[in-house]
């Protein structure tokens, strides 16, 4: 059976001592048989299992061996690496050049030859040595036969054969050239066609292709036939001439024997052309038969991979396809070659390379012979995770006595299971929690009456999965009772509330103001930028100030939109959460967005007071960095910049899994413009004309690689709404969804929220660990949803759902595993939906991330803070007017 191989993309240098180590689990996926039936069942002694155990564990489990190589089982009863016999290879078909000269069917080969004759051969990419070779090879054997030939024909000038002889050596060369022409066997899948009525039917199609096109080829044919018999007659005369009177009818036997040798030889000559013709056909001979000339086996169909996400040597993918010339691979229908994604290729040998593998590239990758479509084999890669840990604090004060609580925060995939260690040893629980307990899915770890001298250390939380581990460390001092300059530091975290009067920063834990910054404030650092765009205040004196969106740049800024001031302030957060900078842009900046891994803030400019489509786009460079920083535009759509409608950029993640790509739309199109974060370029333009959709929303998700597009009909149209599920590596659409509604991605990218405010619904949908999205449930909420937030679970496992109202003083919770919906009541009044004008959320909710207790949402004449545990209001600040804009930050945490 052939033996299908994965090569990292290190195996390109062909370094047959050097190759890098890479464990990918390659299983075949076959067809279920029917199962024999069960025998009785009979229990073993202890000592028959532990043989059974012994027996039937393998010796090469675990063994990797080089190219070339396969695992043997020695004497000893170890498996070991030897060179591989000749099945080691069957299956690849790809011919490569070696370094020394010599020509092997496939790259397998090449090793497995290099093993055995204990030589160091590596692939020659230029193949210039074996087509010298193999020149020299021709050249030399065209010699040989010129020679042979010249020979042959001084023989025959000088020795005549006599009649007998010349009869009985054309009919022996007539059957060997018969045999050695005769056709190969041909292995035909699922087909049976009889190749020799094929061959004799495109003999008689070329005999009646001769008869019309090839008339000055049986000219000189018949020339040279009479040339041959005159040659003939004239030996026959001579013998004629020299044989005695009495043999008269010497020439009639010799003339009759000479006719049966020609029409002989006439017959043999034909068919030999007609089926040469016919192999040099055999491939449109099939074609236009629906014969396949290319093979797969029925277990080598579907092949499956696992793979980890962050490996730099990349993955390559080999066709199995036997025979297959003309390879492409597809992913969702779609010519991977014309895919966009840098780091999906496909190499000239035909193989599929994957870059650093992503949690976007799980998913299946198909190749066929684009000549025989109808044989495909399928590639399904799986991609682990290795978690993503996090703890907080990093730095905790106590007193002795006190109680010390750590919190852990993991994700990966498959899901990690945590433990604790203190000092690099693990942690014991004691049956009666006494000092150590854990809670919420080992995520928290309680220490009850902490002591100074056992408890100070370093306190590790370790987070395991099939794909690795990853860890991270909190440092607990705890001094003596008496020392009062210990006290307990708990995780700190702020929200930063925008509204006409300035900005508050606030503590929602001990519902305490931090900071506070008027309109009027004029302290800005005039060292750190240009002394001409430095303002006189924060906001004009005697106007209420106004903002369009806020982005938390890496726990240090917070970067703010004036959309009527044309800029962005930038806010020290660590020093003191003042303004240190203001950044000049195009005319009414309003949306951000922050790109971590690039780290740059996106800026979308209305260029007027009305949300039209004449947007553009800057971006803000080294965001978190305290050099002075100006804005940049994206490169401009034809010759203009001004055709923006909305931008689409993917949000931040649990995975830390970033994207390259994002989307832009313009005014009325029914489609997409693909862009390059690092570059600003856009490559791509994606057609919904078939679907009849104008995209309104869009969300990305890691898992699987998708992109959820809202819809609406465009202008003219009966109006209609559905969302488009597309595959973000092609771009292809997968199918259209029967959800309606906003959609909305969880942080760590397992469920799908869709919000339907016609219908005051919300369907949830969940992703697998494989990237499949099934569907979930719809909800009734009785209310019209404003604004989305998640909120980690109590359980430890995945996230809840806080929403607020455009209508009402409510707020709704849901548990999207368990569906348990909640409305919270008495949050304060909402504003009406106009009232702020450079959005379309009339209140706004914040959450405090993976270790936040809150979540923030302004009414018309407070602050609001929730408490997402307990569900209820934690406390109120009042006065604070006409709030749109709320970020969070954790400024201990960097």
């Amino acid at each position: 059976m052939p033996f299908f191989t994965v090569f990292q993309h290190g195996f390109f240098d062909d370094e047959a001592d050097d190759l890098p180590k890479m464990h990918i689990q390659v299983t075949k996926e076959r067809e279920q048989k029917p199962s024999a039936p069960r025998k009785p069942h009979v229990d073993k002694s202890a000592e028959e299992k532990k043989d059974d155990e012994t027996v039937t564990k393998d010796p090469c489990a675990g063994v990797w061996c080089q190219l070339g190589r396969a695992c043997k089982v020695n004497a000893d009863g170890f498996g070991k690496c030897e060179c591989g016999d000749e099945k080691l290879c069957l299956g690849h078909h790809k011919k490569v050049c070696g370094t020394n000269r010599v020509w092997y069917p496939s790259h397998c080969e090449l090793h497995r030859q290099a093993c055995v004759l204990r030589q160091h051969i590596r692939i020659d990419h230029t193949e210039m040595g074996c087509v010298e070779q193999e020149s020299r090879k021709k050249e030399a054997s065209k010699k040989e036969s010129v020679d042979k030939k010249s020979n042959k024909e001084e023989s025959t000038k000088k020795d005549v054969p006599k009649p007998s002889e010349i009869k009985m050596a054309n009919k022996k060369s007539v059957k060997k050239d018969l045999e050695f022409q005769k056709p190969n066997e041909v292995h035909i899948e699922s087909h049976t066609v009889d190749l020799h009525s094929v061959e004799e039917e495109k003999t008689s199609d070329h005999h009646r292709h001769n008869k019309h096109h090839s008339k000055k080829e049986d000219t000189k044919s018949k020339k040279k036939e009479k040339k041959e018999e005159k040659n003939n007659k004239d030996s026959v005369e001579k013998v004629h001439h020299d044989s005695p009177k009495d043999q008269p009818s010497l020439s009639l036997k010799m003339n009759k024997m000479l006719k049966e040798q020609k029409m002989e030889k006439a017959q043999a000559k034909d068919f030999a052309v007609v089926y040469a013709f016919h192999l040099s056909n055999r491939q449109e001979v099939c074609i236009q038969r629906n014969i396949p000339t290319v093979h797969l086996d029925e277990d080598m169909k579907t092949f499956t991979y696992q793979a980890s996400v962050g490996d730099k040597n990349g993955l390559q993918l080999k066709c199995g396809i036997q025979g297959a010339r003309d390879i492409i691979w597809k992913r969702n229908g779609v010519d991977l070659k014309k895919s966009t994604i840098e780091d999906v290729e496909v190499l000239q040998d035909h193989s599929l390379y994957i870059g650093a593998v992503g949690l976007h590239h799980m998913g299946n990758y198909s190749c066929l012979d684009w000549t025989y479509k109808g044989i495909v084999q399928t590639h399904v890669l799986k991609v682990q995770a290795a978690p993503e840990v996090q703890v907080t604090p990093s730095t905790q004060y106590y007193r002795a006595g006190s109680s010390i609580s750590i919190k852990c925060h993991a994700d990966g995939i498959p899901s990690p299971v945590l433990s604790w260690e203190v000092n690099e040893t693990p942690i014991i629980l004691d049956p009666e929690h006494k000092h150590y307990a854990t809670f919420y899915n080992n995520q928290t770890l309680q220490i009850s009456k902490a002591d100074a001298t056992k408890d100070t250390g370093a306190y590790k939380c370790l987070a395991k999965n099939s794909a690795g581990q990853g860890q991270d460390i909190a440092t607990i001092f705890v001094g003596n009772s008496d020392e009062h300059s210990y006290r307990g530091n708990h995780h700190y975290e702020v929200f930063v509330v925008f509204h006409s009067e300035g900005y508050h920063v606030f503590h929602p834990d001990s519902c305490s103001l931090v900071h506070l910054i008027k309109g009027d404030y004029k302290e800005f650092k005039k060292d750190a930028m240009n002394t001409a765009t430095v303002p006189e205040t924060l906001c004009q004196l005697g106007v209420p100030c106004t903002w369009g969106a806020a982005v938390n740049v890496k726990n240090r800024y917070v970067y703010a939109s004036q959309p009527e001031l044309n800029r962005v302030v930038v806010i020290d957060i660590k020093g003191g959460s003042n303004p240190v900078q203001v950044i000049p842009t195009d005319f009414t900046p309003v949306e951000l967005q922050y790109v971590e891994h690039l780290d740059e803030v996106w800026v979308l400019c209305w260029n007027s007071k009305e949300n039209t489509s004449s947007k553009t786009v800057v971006v803000i460079r080294k965001a978190s960095e305290e050099d002075p920083h100006h804005a940049v535009h994206t490169r401009p759509v034809g010759d203009r910049f001004d055709l923006v409608q909305n931008i689409f950029l993917p949000t931040k993640n649990d995975f830390n899994h970033h994207f390259d790509y994002g989307y832009v739309v313009h005014n009325e199109q029914q489609g997409l413009h693909k862009i390059h974060l690092k570059t600003m370029k856009y490559v791509k333009t994606v057609d919904f004309t078939k679907y009849s959709c104008v995209p309104q929303n869009l969300a990305f998700v890691p898992l699987g690689g998708y992109v959820v597009v809202d819809c609406r009909s465009p202008a003219g149209k009966p109006p209609q709404e559905k969302q488009l599920l597309m595959d973000y590596i092609t771009d292809a659409v997968i199918n259209e969804r029967d959800v309606i509604g906003q959609p909305y991605v969880s942080p760590d990218s397992r469920y799908i929220v869709s919000v339907d405010n016609k219908e005051q619904s919300v369907t949830i949908q969940r992703v697998s660990d494989e990237g499949q999205i099934t569907y979930g449930f719809k909800r009734f909420t009785g209310m019209r949803l404003s604004d989305v937030a998640f909120y980690p679970s109590l359980d430890g496992k995945g996230y809840d759902m806080f929403a607020t109202s455009k209508d009402h003083a409510d707020m709704l919770f849901l548990d999207l595993e368990g569906l348990r919906m909640e409305v919270i009541e008495g949050i304060g009044e909402t504003a009406a939906e106009d009232k702020f004008k450079w959005g379309t959320k009339n209140r706004v909710i914040t959450s405090g991330g993976v270790f936040g207790d809150y979540l923030m949402s302004p009414s018309t004449k407070a602050a609001v803070i929730i408490d997402g545990r307990n569900h209820h209001v934690h406390c109120e600040w009042p006065n604070i007017k006409d709030s749109a804009v709320v970020v969070w930050v954790e400024p201990m945490h960097l």
